[in-house]
């Protein structure tokens, strides 16, 4: 959660498409710490992903409208 995420991005994506368990954790880590350096778009596409796995999740959807606040997407 500390380190360059563009180093790990690949292998952890990687793991999500596989269909890792932890896939929704990955998501979860990985967007945060987007919406942190301000990467919306990249931080977009984790929660579009989370929310195909896990569409019941309520703090992907809630993050993913937040997101689209902020790249004037408010569909």
């Amino acid at each position: 959660q500390a380190g360059d995420e563009d180093e790990v991005t690949d292998p952890l994506f990687g793991l999500v498409e596989q269909g890792d368990p932890e896939a929704p954790v990955i998501l979860e880590t990985l967007t945060r710490r987007y919406i942190e350096r301000f990467r919306y778009s990249y931080a977009h596409a984790c929660l579009n992903k989370w929310i195909e796995i896990d569409p019941d999740s309520v703090k992907a959807h809630h993050w993913r409208g937040w997101v689209r606040e902020r790249l004037d997407r408010p569909e």
